[in-house]
């Protein structure tokens, strides 16, 4: 539903992104959760409270404006060249796989 409302919500999403960017706030009404509980493996005991873990289920606004901080972030820490190359894990499009030698292990 969302994707088909795409160009008309875009600009007020935008202006209350950087707004809130800008000011340093986060919204109140975005860090509200629904929190369900689910069981840790569908093998233990049910009736034992202590077999689930909580799984918190956030807005979509929220998951949208923590992926503008990420992407962000990451083009500011990719401009600035401020991440080692040896941190691959925080490259964009590199991965622990690529054919880079890391001289940094000795067996």
């Amino acid at each position: 539903m969302v994707k088909e409302i795409r160009p008309l919500i875009s600009p007020f999403l935008s202006l209350l992104f950087n707004k809130s960017l800008t000011s340093g706030l986060f919204p109140t009404d975005f860090k509200n959760a629904v929190v369900c509980p689910r069981i840790k493996k569908e093998w233990f005991d049910a009736s034992q409270l202590k077999n689930y873990r909580p799984v918190s289920n956030l807005s979509f606004m929220s998951k949208l404006l923590e992926r503008v901080v990420q992407v962000r972030r990451q083009a500011f820490l990719d401009d600035g060249d401020m991440l080692p190359a040896t941190h691959l894990a925080y490259h964009q499009f590199h991965n622990e796989t690529d054919d880079t030698p890391n001289e940094s292990l000795e067996y």
